[in-house]
């Protein structure tokens, strides 16, 4: 339940949750700068550094067996490597550092195949970069090269094996937390020099412009960062920070959730079955860490009010009209109420709208929320699921 409290905090709107961490299964090797990605429900962990080596490791979690297994080692070792690169079952390990060379290699691996390849570099070099992928394109931003912390943005196709030079991001910055939603790329935090940001910017590839957000409450780099339910979670940091708070791209606001047992940055981390894993990374109190932690959240439903729009769920189909007939739908997605995906549908031409389960015969009863993309804006409505 979300306790009756409300704080304002330099006209951030914060609201306290109640929510779950588990400590699971440990890394089997210790290390910070990780590249992650989740690819059929595993968590891979890319290279990284210990002490100032970088390393070639690659291993990945599975939450079912709450195991590790070593995968086949990188090409390269390199550490500064970049989360959610990760695109039709391959994962792309782009720039990091080795021997005193900032790299601009990409590296993709096959997670079925277990096979490496080298694919076209990128053309700026750099490491502690941010890495999104949309619409079939991987998006990286940032970073720090040979100059210093870049604001760099480039889009690589991996159909083409070509890169393109995008708008640069506001805020030169390495180390920032990086997530989707709604086609939209986020890029919070990170680190300036010396100083850690909280600033909040936010990509649209479709225009290729930048606008900045509402600032994150608690200043940081090299945190987890993931998007989950409709919010997006920036998770612990550098300097032994505990803070784990989630972003309402919908409201525009931050709210504060349960602080992360075990502070680290430049871990590897990644959405499962609607809970968040966070692996490895490194803090002043204990060095390099094997810890993993899994979090699940309790997921706020605060829907749009003043919403003209009629909704009905049951197992076999959800019924969807909008009272404004200029109101046509880009995409909807259905989630479950802990934050999981259940499905998503796009392509529409009509608000009349009726959506059928395809990946399974029939819902489930229960209690679910759904988010509604359109042009203008985007809807979030809690629904219950009838016999």
């Amino acid at each position: 339940m979300v306790k009756n409290i409300l704080f304002i905090i330099f006209g951030i709107s914060i609201l306290l949750y109640a929510d779950t961490w588990i400590t699971k299964a440990p890394m089997n090797f210790a290390r910070h700068g990780i590249g992650s990605g989740v690819i059929n429900n595993k968590l891979y962990a890319i290279g990284g550094s210990i002490v100032g080596l970088p390393l070639d490791y690659n291993e990945f979690y599975d939450p079912v067996s709450n195991s590790w297994q070593i995968a086949r080692s990188m090409i390269v070792p390199s550490s500064g490597l970049p989360a959610g690169a990760v695109l039709d079952g391959k994962i792309y390990m782009l720039g990091g550092w080795y021997d005193r060379v900032i790299l601009s290699l990409n590296m993709e691996f096959d997670a079925l195949s277990q096979i490496w390849k080298v694919r076209a570099s990128m053309p700026t070099p750099r490491y502690d970069l941010a890495c999104a992928v949309v619409n079939g394109k991987i998006y990286a931003i940032g970073g720090r090269g040979y100059e210093g912390d870049c604001s760099v943005v480039e889009e690589y196709d991996p159909v083409t094996n070509t890169w393109r030079y995008k708008a640069d991001m506001p805020t030169p910055r390495s180390g920032a937390g990086c997530a989707v939603f709604n086609n939209k790329i986020y890029v919070i935090g990170g680190v300036q020099g010396s100083q850690y940001l909280n600033v909040n910017e936010v990509y649209d590839p479709l225009t290729n412009t930048w606008a900045t957000l509402r600032p994150m409450p608690t200043a940081r780099a090299f945190p987890a960062c993931v998007e989950l339910g409709g919010l997006i979670y920036v998770i612990s940091g550098s300097g032994n920070i505990r803070a784990n708070e989630a972003y309402d791209p919908i409201r525009d606001t931050w709210y504060i959730k349960k602080p992360i047992p075990t502070p680290r940055a430049g871990s590897a981390f990644g959405v499962i079955n609607g809970k968040i894993y966070v692996a490895g990374g490194s803090n002043n109190i204990s060095g390099y860490l094997t810890v993993n932690e899994e979090y699940t959240p309790e997921v706020g439903i605060e829907e749009n009010k003043n919403i003209d729009i009629f909704i009905l769920m049951t197992k076999r189909s959800i019924i969807m009209k909008f009272l404004d007939n200029k109101k046509i739908p880009k995409a909807i997605s259905l989630y479950k109420i802990n934050g999981q995906l259940v499905e998503k549908w796009g392509n529409f031409n009509s608000n009349n709208i009726i959506l059928y389960p395809t990946k399974r015969e029939r819902f489930s009863s229960g209690i679910y929320f759904i988010i509604i993309e359109t042009e203008k804006e985007v809807i979030k409505k809690k629904i219950i699921c009838y016999h």
